[in-house]
């Protein structure tokens, strides 16, 4: 929704950690890769590959030089991601809390992007289903 606001440096990280994010159940659906699909849309990025992701999300963070606004939107587009199976496991949440740790964000704020994340998926299946009748 957001990573149009990313410069290349940010799409590329994002990318890794989406990739790392998803791969935390060992494989990747054909769900996932129809996100990730959507992803190099959105931030015009055909070039990028899920076989050349870095696993090291200390480094992954440093090279973004993230402000503020850069880091609601990493974790919120990260969030949107672990939320959009419905199934959000133990390894999605640890994946989720180092890099909520690397980029130096506080649990409150992650809670706010959670509960944000989790209103807009519940409007936007409300509108479906309003569209829909």
């Amino acid at each position: 929704m957001f990573l149009n606001e990313f410069d290349d440096a940010k799409k590329e990280g994002f990318w890794n950690l989406a990739v790392l994010l998803i791969k935390t159940d060992g494989k990747i659906s054909p769900d996932e890769k129809g996100i990730l699909s959507s992803y190099k849309a959105e931030m015009e990025r055909d070039d990028l590959s899920v076989e050349e992701c870095s696993e090291d999300i200390e480094k992954i963070v440093s090279d973004m030089d993230l402000d503020s606004k850069s880091k609601r939107i990493l974790m919120y587009e990260l969030v949107s991601l672990a939320f959009s199976d419905e199934l959000y496991d133990l390894n999605e949440r640890e994946t989720l809390k180092a890099i909520q740790k690397a980029i130096g964000m506080s649990d409150e704020e992650l809670s706010k992007l959670a509960d944000y994340t989790r209103k807009l998926s519940e409007l936007c299946i409300e509108l479906e289903d309003y569209i829909s009748e």
